[in-house]
C-alpha cells in the first residue's frame, strides 16, 4: 500500500492549482492524519463532533496555524454552538434555521465562518439537502440577508453535492448550473471515486478520503 505522503503528491498532481484539496479524516487517527499535515494537507474535513473533539483538532489547530477544518456531515442545530467552536467551515448546511443558529454563533464567539448549502444532486433519500431548486433559491436569498446582519462573522461560500455513482457527470452539471445561477463562487464536489470528474465539471474543492489514506 502507498504512503499518505505519495498518495497526497498523486492527487495534488491531477488537480489544477485552482483546486483545493479537503482530506476527508473522518474515521482516521491521529497518526494517519498527522502524515497528511506532513505531506502538506492544510485542510480536513469531519462528519462527526464528537469523533472531531477526541482526535484533539484544536491542539493541533495551535500547533498549525494554517488548518482549516471542514465539517461534512449532516449537522443538527443543538451541535451548532460546539461545531462553531471547533470547525471553520460548515459543507453541509441543508436548512435557513441551521444558517440563522451558525450565522448567530459565529457573531457571539466572533470567530469568522464559511458555509456551504448542500443540494441532493444525486436524488438519494438517505442524503440531506435541499432536493428543490425553488427551495434553494429562496434559501440562498434568506442566508444572503445573513451575510448582511452577521458581517463579517458569517460567510454563503457556494454549494456543496454528492454525486450518484449512475451518473455523477450530470450531476456533477447540475451542481455547477445552480452555483453559477446564483453567482456562487466555490463548488465543493467530488470525493476519491469520482473527482477527476467533478474538476472536469467545474468544482474547485474535493473532498478525499480513502484515495488518501488507504491510497
Amino acid at each position: 500500500m502507498s504512503s499518505v505522503k505519495d498518495n497526497v503528491q498523486r492527487i495534488r498532481s491531477s488537480l489544477p492549482a485552482s483546486v483545493r484539496l479537503v482530506a476527508v479524516s473522518k474515521g482516521r487517527g491521529v497518526d494517519d492524519i498527522k502524515q497528511a499535515i506532513s505531506a502538506g494537507c492544510a485542510e480536513f474535513g469531519e462528519s462527526r463532533l464528537q469523533e472531531a473533539q477526541k482526535k484533539g483538532w484544536k491542539e493541533m489547530k495551535a500547533a498549525n496555524p494554517n488548518l482549516i477544518l471542514h465539517f461534512v456531515g449532516h449537522l443538527q442545530r443543538n451541535k451548532a454552538k460546539e461545531v462553531m467552536s471547533l470547525f471553520d467551515v460548515i459543507q453541509s448546511v441543508d436548512s435557513v434555521a441551521l444558517a440563522q443558529k451558525l450565522a448567530a454563533e459565529a457573531s457571539e464567539q466572533k470567530k469568522k465562518i464559511s458555509i456551504f448549502i448542500q443540494f441532493r444532486i444525486s436524488g438519494k433519500e438517505s442524503q440531506s439537502g435541499y432536493t428543490s431548486e425553488t427551495e434553494l433559491a429562496q434559501a440562498v436569498g434568506e442566508i444572503r440577508k445573513l451575510e448582511t446582519i452577521y458581517s463579517p462573522y458569517f460567510r454563503l461560500e457556494g454549494l456543496m453535492g454528492i454525486a450518484s455513482r449512475e451518473q455523477p457527470r450530470g450531476d456533477f452539471a447540475r451542481l455547477r448550473a445552480l452555483a453559477k445561477s446564483f453567482s456562487l463562487p466555490l463548488l465543493s464536489m467530488g470525493m476519491s471515486e469520482d473527482y477527476k470528474i467533478a474538476v472536469e465539471e467545474g468544482s474547485t474543492m474535493v473532498r478525499i478520503g480513502r484515495a488518501i489514506f488507504e491510497g
